[in-house]
């Protein structure tokens, strides 16, 4: 679980900066995974 709270940490910073069209395609069917 401290894994996956690491990469939701990760993928904040990088959102903050700004991630390209891709990763933010990649987080949505991340997210879906998570709540499922």
């Amino acid at each position: 679980i401290r894994d996956r709270v690491r990469m939701r940490v990760r993928v904040r910073v990088n959102g903050v900066s700004g991630y390209p069209e891709s990763l933010s395609s990649f987080m949505r069917a991340f997210r879906s995974i998570m709540d499922s």
